[in-house]
């Protein structure tokens, strides 16, 4: 199977949404699939790489005023230059999720996302995003588009 997956950052930068990403990445590999990730990263020019089998697509991650939607164009800009994959994962509710959704659409696949916690007074990921501009009506896209959410 072709699994594409859509992180803001992914290693060398680490917190618990990267580190989850990559070692799901690497035991699927493990397992004879073929994993994709896009992702932003402090960087000036776009790259491809290929760490312990994954193969890693990074873009300079937008930042300020719009750098949600910017990040959603390069992210479908990356997964589309990569080719069709048979399920696509993101690891977060907010722009990787959108992006997600675009992709899939596009290619017709199940789409999974992962929000990156529930834990938290402020009710994690989701809660973040329903209190953003938009949230609200972004929350409701993502629940009729997505064909699966994972449970943190």
């Amino acid at each position: 199977m072709r699994i594409l997956m859509t992180c803001l950052h992914y290693p060398p930068d680490i917190g618990g949404t990267e580190a989850a990403a990559r070692v799901l990445a690497q035991a699927l590999v493990a397992t004879g699939h073929d994993v994709t990730v896009v992702t932003g990263a402090s960087i000036a020019h776009r790259s491809r790489s290929t760490e312990d089998g994954v193969v890693v697509h990074r873009f300079p991650l937008p930042t300020g005023r719009g750098s949600g939607a910017r990040y959603v164009a390069q992210a479908a800009a990356a997964a589309l230059g990569a080719g069709r994959h048979d399920v696509v994962h993101a690891h977060m509710a907010s722009a990787p999720a959108v992006a997600a959704v675009v992709v899939g659409t596009l290619w017709r696949t199940p789409v999974v996302v992962k929000p990156s916690s529930g834990a938290g007074a402020s009710g994690g990921n989701l809660a973040d995003v329903l209190e953003r501009r938009g949230g609200r009506w972004r929350v409701a896209l993502l629940r009729r588009l997505v064909g699966s959410f994972v449970a943190v």
